[in-house]
């Protein structure tokens, strides 16, 4: 799944690879160099992530759109919530976006 095997890059720190992940509408409107610094800076959780739990996933196939929740736990600790944007493009479902990190608390 690409959300899975973004956070896959992310964790080996290939941002390249991480980036290829996203929508080419999302690429066109944000460099890598750029990329990269948002998720240093924002989403920093998702390097050191594991145990990905995904939900309420819905998509509008006419219009090449879905939304899914995703939680995730940083480094068997503490548990974060996103939604994704999802948005099919000729190599199949890329990631448009994610909403700002949400702690929903801690796991194993």
């Amino acid at each position: 799944m690409t959300i899975e095997s973004q956070t896959d890059a992310f964790g080996d720190g290939d941002f390249e690879l991480a980036y290829s992940f996203a929508s080419q509408e999302f690429r066109s409107n944000v460099s890598l160099q750029s990329f990269v610094g948002i998720i240093a800076g924002s989403y920093g959780p998702l390097i050191e992530s594991s145990n990905l739990g995904f939900s309420n996933c819905r998509a509008d196939l006419d219009a090449g759109l879905g939304v899914i929740d995703v939680q995730f736990v940083q480094s068997g600790n503490d548990v974060y919530a996103l939604r994704y944007l999802l948005q099919e493009d000729p190599d199949g479902w890329r990631i448009g976006g994610a909403t700002n990190l949400e702690v929903l608390g801690e796991g194993a």
